[in-house]
């Protein structure tokens, strides 16, 4: 998929985005990794793709989605 980037965004509630030790810069991971967790409350993150990955972005505006439901579909 070429390269990716999560974003983690603490909110309102959010004390603290805690990334697991082993998390540097330029790390690579499987897919279902894990790459650490939030403190005290509810979450979003902020998912890049690399130009060309991306084929059909199949989300809705304002729409809400669980950890696993298909976002988007690759090339």
């Amino acid at each position: 998929m070429g390269i990716v980037c999560v974003m983690p965004v603490g909110m309102v509630e959010i004390s603290t985005c805690t990334l697991l030790d082993t998390i540097k810069p330029g790390h690579h991971l499987s897919k279902g990794d894990e790459l650490g967790y939030f403190q005290f409350g509810g979450s979003t993150h902020c998912v890049l793709f690399q130009k060309g990955v991306i084929k059909n972005f199949v989300t809705k505006q304002d729409a809400f989605y669980q950890v696993g439901q298909m976002i988007a579909e690759a090339n």
